[in-house]
């Protein structure tokens, strides 16, 4: 126990988790109770709370590793051993990654919050680079690496994912390790996983002004536009899927041929080209989910891109209508409405989930697509050449495929109030920790995260 320290860093002041941990504390003499005060709600709290720990927590004792784990993040038994030897091995390795696993998923992850596409292709191909995406819980990290890079940055609210830009602009290493390592808690309803949807959206556009802004002069004019371009690049594509979805039934609704038709054997060559083009698509993405060695449907990286047009308005509403978050952006918090499900009616909750947090568009857009191939189809076959406009126009395979896409997407949230899946606690292998039994608890301790520093481990002993 000499050789770490574990601090659990509390912005929600709590005095029930104070005497818990204090109880503890006679066991494990390792673990310590710290707070900077109440910061409930209040903007870049999980950054600051970390830099806290870093520079007024850390002025006598500097340990040469740290480990950041959320409030509700179990870490496993074999956590440290799977992690370490990665920065211990390579000296310009800054920080760890691990995969985010969840042990209260409903069957079937609806709302794909499991991120698969994200971890097993996208972050698992920026690995292979050394330059992976922070996931926020679950890092582990060279203490004087954060510090180089001026810590924890406050400018935006996906402090996890700016940190990651920084440490590859000033050619820090990055890794992510895909072991399932630690367990944590998905937002248990359709409101609070777009919330936090929302936060990582907004955290990203906030990238942009950040990188523009005087305060970031520190930084190379090279790294700040890398930063600039990432947000932008995301935000970008957000308002794409909002036009773009839109532009399918407009485009369906106004029957134009997609082909010259002045000649049938060449519509015939398009059509199979075309056709061949649809299916080498569909080639390349399972080509790419059997590269990676997990499970994971074809066109995973359109996973809640429905939520398109609620991330555009809240980023519109954040800049033009107001900064300050409604209720808290912890997900988790007390302070927020959907934390209360069983308190809401059916009409509130259908209330909320349409019209606040925009799905009312997802629905709109649906039944207007599914109404436009409808009538797209109608009026195929009164045409003369019914044959002929028909695979030119609503039957052509890259808008067959666009549909099919666009209809998919588009029917997750209405599929998810039909018939809302159960989030349920699962058990786990690891859940008896000496006395600690794991239960749930109806209190939510807010703004709370776990952070463990340890002293350098010899690397001959490291095995």
């Amino acid at each position: 126990m000499s050789h770490f320290r574990v601090l659990v860093l509390d912005d929600g002041q709590s005095q029930l988790l104070e005497k818990t941990i204090l109880e503890l504390q006679k066991k494990w003499p390792h673990l310590s109770y710290n707070s900077r005060g109440r910061q409930s709600g209040q903007v870049f709290a999980k950054s600051g709370n970390l830099n806290y720990a870093l520079t007024s927590l850390q002025q006598d004792f500097q340990p040469e590793f740290c480990a950041v784990l959320d409030a509700d993040s179990i870490p496993t038994r074999e956590f440290l051993r799977a992690t370490l030897p990665h920065l211990l091995l390579d000296p310009e390795a800054a920080l760890v990654s691990t995969r985010q696993y969840f042990y209260n998923l409903p069957n079937g992850d609806p709302l794909s919050q499991s991120r698969g596409h994200f971890y097993t292709c996208q972050n698992a191909k920026l690995d292979t680079l050394g330059i992976a995406i922070d996931s926020g819980s679950g890092a582990v990290f060279r203490r004087q690496s954060i510090v180089d890079v001026g810590l924890y940055p406050t400018y935006s609210f996906s402090e996890d994912w700016q940190l990651s830009l920084l440490l590859r602009g000033m050619d820090y290493k990055t890794f992510q390790v895909d072991e399932a390592l630690q367990f944590g808690q998905v937002p248990a309803s359709l409101a609070g996983h777009i919330a936090q949807r929302k936060r990582w959206n907004i955290g990203h556009a906030q990238q942009i002004p950040a990188m523009l802004s005087s305060r970031s002069q520190s930084l190379s004019s090279q790294l700040r536009s890398s930063i600039a371009r990432n947000g932008f690049g995301i935000v970008f594509e957000e308002f794409g899927c909002l036009l773009g979805f839109a532009v399918v039934p407009i485009l369906l609704l106004c029957g134009q041929k997609l082909v010259p038709t002045s000649s049938p054997k060449m519509v015939a060559l398009q059509f199979i080209l075309s056709l061949g083009q649809v299916i080498l698509t569909w080639v390349y993405e399972f080509l790419q989910v059997a590269f990676t060695g997990h499970r994971s449907a074809p066109f995973a990286f359109l996973e809640n891109k429905w939520l398109a047009g609620s991330n555009v308005y809240a980023i519109l509403r954040f800049y033009l209508v107001s900064k300050k978050p409604k209720g808290s952006f912890i997900t988790g918090s007390s302070e927020n409405s959907f934390n209360h499900n069983t308190e809401l009616s059916l009409c509130m909750r259908l209330h909320r989930d349409l019209w606040e947090n925009g799905i009312f568009y997802s629905v709109i857009l649906l039944t207007f697509l599914t109404s436009s191939i409808f009538c797209s189809s109608i009026s195929a076959t009164a045409k003369e050449d019914c044959f002929m406009h028909t695979i030119t126009t609503i039957a052509w395979p890259q808008l067959v495929h666009i549909c099919v896409l666009v209809l998919k997407n588009l029917s997750v949230p209405v599929i998810y109030l039909l018939d809302p899946p159960k989030y349920t606690l699962q058990p786990i292998p690891f859940a008896d920790m000496g006395n600690i039994q794991l239960k749930t608890e109806k209190t939510v301790v807010e703004g709370e995260a776990v952070q463990v520093t340890w002293k350098g481990i010899d690397k001959a002993s490291k095995n």
